[in-house]
């Protein structure tokens, strides 16, 4: 038995991350997680394709970062640092203080 083959940038089941909608980077990265393991691949695959898969703006913004690049960091230290781009794609900074308000108030 094969295993199942890893989706081209923009086909159907390949995932997708632009930047517009940062809430979605923690699916992102799951969907890129998924893909890792239903096709055997290792973390530094998941550093490569969590580029390959993102748009090119997001892609060169996160191959900046170096920690992304570096042969040397981990998936997990390379996750963390895209993760710090993006405050509101954390469940701790998921509502700002006026929503918060407008909750209290209703």
């Amino acid at each position: 038995m094969s295993l199942p083959r890893v989706p081209r940038r923009g086909t159907q089941g390949a995932p997708t991350f632009d930047g517009a909608r940062p809430r979605a980077l923690p699916r992102y990265f799951e969907d890129i997680e998924a893909i890792a393991e239903e096709c055997g691949q290792d973390d530094a695959w998941k550093k490569k394709y969590v580029l390959r898969y993102a748009s090119d703006e997001v892609a060169d913004l996160w191959s900046a970062l170096g920690t992304v690049t570096d042969e040397t960091a981990t998936w997990a230290q390379g996750k963390a640092a895209i993760l710090e781009l993006y405050p509101s794609a954390s469940d701790s900074q998921r509502y700002t203080y006026n929503e918060l308000i407008r909750f209290v108030d209703e």
